[in-house]
């Protein structure tokens, strides 16, 4: 199985790679013209796709494919007379070989599958454990009336219990099926702590965490390609910036610096604590980051949503999932199996030549002919087969 998995596996990673690129390539002049929400939604679509590993077969007619086709190439034309879903040449001579190196290769990625998972399960079953062990509940009732009406006005219906934890960098929420949020105590004032809490409270309402755990999903699967750990770096902060997009939203300047000074004000206790969870809460104080939060709170032009070039963007990741096909009635006198070895041609000037020892139908391959892609072959039980033999 795990050899006919990896290129799958690979295909998607490179599209995903040459997506993230772009992304990248693009992202400084789109957040110009755009929302921060537009980008961080496109990130989503490359994300989707890393975690989708197969293709969706679209069949069509050889007459349309040559239409097509000609526009590009007028010497590439399709045999009306051969039905072709794809066609699997099998070598007696590399066909074991190139197996080989894909079950290795397989095995190696399923390895570092099952360390990158068992490490992103502890993360997080060991966040839950340091909340449940030492955070508490919170009484003060000027704070749970805010939390309430914050609740109300969000419309969360969801709980999503508050509490203190005294040893943290910054509030953060987390939690999918028991979702927590977590501040400091006695650290601001009741301006402060509403702006803040409300900020977590979009997390929420915007399903970020379920946002991270694709990310984790795909960090787990593409643990090998450097670029998806750049990605996830920088969706972490367009997340904090989309977030802080739509708290101030249609907010003047006076509210923008007074959330700004909020902001500030809450990172001068990263230096005096150590926990910290980048993995599950996203949190990042990186200098880069935070001055670009900055400017973002202050910055009052309007900007586009974006949805025609994220409508643009969807459709061509969606066209790198479908697999196009041609397909056609099948001259069964075409393909019956061949009972004698038959020479095709020459390969060079020296004696080297092509023997084709079957021509037919996957199912209907011969036992004593069957090699180490047999799977393949049962797989696809109607693709048509050419066993080939080189001979010396």
């Amino acid at each position: 199985m795990l050899e006919k998995f990896i290129p799958d596996l690979i295909r998607t990673s490179l599209i995903g790679s040459i997506g993230i690129l772009i992304l990248v390539i693009l992202r400084e002049n789109l957040l110009k013209k755009y929302t921060q929400n537009c980008i961080y939604y496109m990130w989503l679509l490359i994300i989707a796709r890393l975690l989708i590993l197969c293709r969706i077969p679209m069949y069509v007619c050889p007459k349309i494919y040559n239409i097509f086709s000609s526009s590009v190439s007028t010497n590439k034309k399709i045999d009306n007379k051969v039905s072709l879903y794809s066609i699997h040449v099998t070598s007696t001579i590399y066909s074991q070989y190139n197996v080989s190196f894909n079950k290795i290769i397989g095995f190696i990625w399923l390895i570092g599958v099952i360390l990158a998972a068992i490490y992103y399960t502890y993360t997080y079953f060991n966040l839950i454990r340091n909340i449940k062990q030492h955070c508490y509940t919170i009484n003060d009732e000027q704070i749970l009336n805010i939390y309430r009406e914050l609740l109300f006005e969000l419309k969360i219906t969801k709980k999503i219990e508050l509490k203190y934890y005294d040893g943290i960098n910054s509030p953060f929420g987390t939690g999918i099926i028991k979702p927590y949020i977590v501040i400091r105590k006695n650290c601001y004032n009741a301006t402060e702590l509403k702006l803040i809490l409300k900020h977590e409270l979009i997390h929420f309402k915007k399903y970020d965490l379920l946002y991270k755990i694709g990310l984790i999903l795909v960090k787990i699967v593409h643990w090998f390609n450097p670029l998806v750990y750049m990605m996830c770096k920088l969706v972490d902060s367009d997340c904090e910036l989309a977030c802080d997009e739509s708290l101030l939203k249609n907010l003047g300047l006076e509210e923008r610096k007074l959330y700004a000074f909020t902001f500030i004000n809450s990172l001068r206790f990263n230096k005096k604590h150590t926990f910290q969870n980048d993995v599950i809460t996203g949190f990042n104080d990186n200098k880069n980051i935070l001055k670009r939060r900055l400017e973002n709170m202050l910055n009052l032009k309007t900007k586009r949503k974006g949805i025609v070039i994220g409508a643009l963007s969807a459709l061509i990741i969606s066209g790198s999932l479908v697999s196009i096909n041609v397909f056609a009635e099948t001259n069964k006198t075409d393909v019956k199996p061949l009972t004698n070895k038959t020479d095709v041609k020459p390969l060079t000037n020296t004696t080297s030549q092509v023997v084709l020892l079957y021509k037919g139908k996957a199912k209907d391959i011969p036992e004593n002919l069957r090699n180490s892609n047999k799977n393949l072959m049962e797989a696809h039980p109607n693709d048509l087969v050419f066993v080939i033999e080189k001979s010396n």
